[in-house]
């Protein structure tokens, strides 16, 4: 049993890429546990539904990268712990700071999820852009790419 279950030789050999995948997909891998940390995390003014008040997330002396990652350690512990494996520093041990990417992943997925009701960072990020006299074509890919919204939502937003 101990050779079976714990010696990483047997394991590599019978797990395959397939069967690993296999594998998860038939334990439904933490799919409806994620799906509720993406709920929880939405509910967050800086993920929930656009709101123009919604702007003093980012404007309290509070507002760093630092507070954000303690809001994912709180709301998202499992899906922030997979980000921060798999940004793990290679061989070479530089060490990057990947906070801010994480807020955008944690973003992109709830946006990708639940496009009308966690849309606040979405669309302050396409205000950001316009306002920074990025062009229609620009914001309409991300718009394609599940980063923003699009062009013609910012000029809603603005009237």
């Amino acid at each position: 049993m101990n050779a079976i279950y714990y010696d990483k030789s047997v394991l590599d050999f019978f797990l395959t890429s397939d069967i690993c995948l296999q594998l998860l997909n038939l334990l439904n891998w933490g799919r409806l546990k994620l799906k509720s940390e993406l709920n929880d995390i939405g509910q967050n003014a800086l993920y929930d539904l656009y709101d123009s008040k919604k702007f003093e997330v980012f404007e309290s002396d509070s507002a760093s990268l630092k507070s954000f990652e303690q809001l994912l350690q709180k709301s998202a512990p499992i899906l922030l712990k997979t980000l921060k494996s798999l940004s793990e520093p290679d061989e070479t041990g530089h060490e990057t700071d990947y906070a801010a990417r994480w807020v955008l992943i944690m973003s992109i997925l709830n946006f990708s999820w639940r496009r009308n009701q966690y849309s606040n960072l979405s669309i302050l990020l396409d205000l950001h852009l316009f306002f920074k006299d990025l062009r229609a074509r620009e914001l309409n890919l991300l718009d394609r790419l599940d980063v923003t919204v699009s062009y013609k939502t910012v000029h809603r937003v603005l009237k």
